[in-house]
């Protein structure tokens, strides 16, 4: 009786693996029904990709404030410098030989409860160019309690601004050069030029 019971389970299992597999059919086209078929995408007119139409980047200068519905952003200044210091910590970070600190200061406060992050959509996309490099690596820092803190995925609670650091390193010959620096203020394209 046990056998006959082992059996049937058995039996069940593989029918119920045979049930769900798939099967791959290849059909098989002929060359006249291949011929016919791009004859007729040979025929079909063929749309112009469009582009979206890319919105013009507003320049933004040291005082002035982007506002949206969900932030309010402010340029506080934008600079080169061999030091990244802050007035609010007594510590201070040298640039490596031959480069210099490219900083924009920015005040920025989240105006609703939807929690976006800093780094993630208020200021995003950020490429400097000086003589015809681009350098697309920073970093965004604040300063609480003395302490110089990283911004990754951070998120603003709505009313309380909050004073940030976003640079990157760049030559130090180029400190007296034209910079401009790329980027997105709460999804607007906008652009920075230093010196």
């Amino acid at each position: 009786m046990k056998k006959i019971i082992a059996l049937i389970l058995a039996s069940v299992f593989v029918l119920s693996l045979a049930a769900c597999g798939g099967s791959e059919e290849k059909k098989e086209e002929t060359p006249a029904a291949t011929e016919a078929a791009a004859e007729t995408a040979a025929e079909a007119p063929t749309a112009a990709p469009t582009e979206p139409p890319t919105e013009a980047a507003a320049p933004v200068h040291v005082g002035d404030t982007v506002t949206t519905d969900t932030w309010k952003i402010e340029l506080t200044d934008a600079y080169t410098t061999t030091t990244l210091e802050s007035s609010e910590s007594s510590t201070a970070w040298n640039a490596s030989d031959g480069y210099a600190f490219l900083i924009l200061e920015f005040d920025v406060t989240c105006l609703n409860s939807t929690k976006p992050t800093i780094d993630g959509d208020a200021i995003t996309d950020l490429v400097a160019t000086v003589n015809g490099n681009t350098y697309e690596h920073w970093k965004y820092q604040y300063v609480s309690a003395q302490i110089w803190c990283h911004i990754k995925n951070t998120y603003l609670e709505a009313g309380l601004p909050l004073h940030i650091y976003v640079y990157t390193m760049v030559p130090s010959s180029a400190m007296n050069d034209s910079i401009t620096v790329d980027l997105k203020l709460a999804g607007q394209p906008s652009v920075i030029t230093i010196n």
